[in-house]
């Protein structure tokens, strides 16, 4: 990459880094850490979602995320959980905000799937 653009880059990640919403993000992990039952049925859960949404459309899809929604409601009732996922999703969707402006700005075209 140029040197502009590296420097650009480092300054970015550095404001993430330094954002309420990654220190919050952090603290969240800080504390599911202390619950490592808890921090693997997370995984588990992220793992299942992603499967589900990687094999695409079939018929079974909203039987299956049925399930998956039915198996985490009861994790949903634990502040551990809902600050974890509460923080990374707004984690994810302040970088996906940013990849899509990256797209749309330099008109680079996404493929379709």
């Amino acid at each position: 990459m140029e040197s502009n653009v590296d420097a650009c880059t480092d300054k970015l990640v550095k404001s993430i880094l330094e954002s309420r919403a990654y220190r919050r993000f952090i603290r969240a992990q800080e504390n599911l850490n202390k619950r490592p039952d808890l921090k693997e049925q997370i995984n588990q859960y992220r793992t299942d979602i992603f499967k589900l949404y990687e094999e695409g459309a079939d018929e079974d899809l909203i039987d299956t995320a049925d399930i998956l929604e039915k198996k985490f409601q009861s994790m949903q009732k634990i502040p551990e959980v809902n600050a974890y996922m509460d923080a990374e999703t707004e984690i994810i969707r302040m970088v996906r905000e940013i990849y899509q402006r990256l797209i749309s700005e330099t008109g680079v075209e996404e493929p379709e799937v």
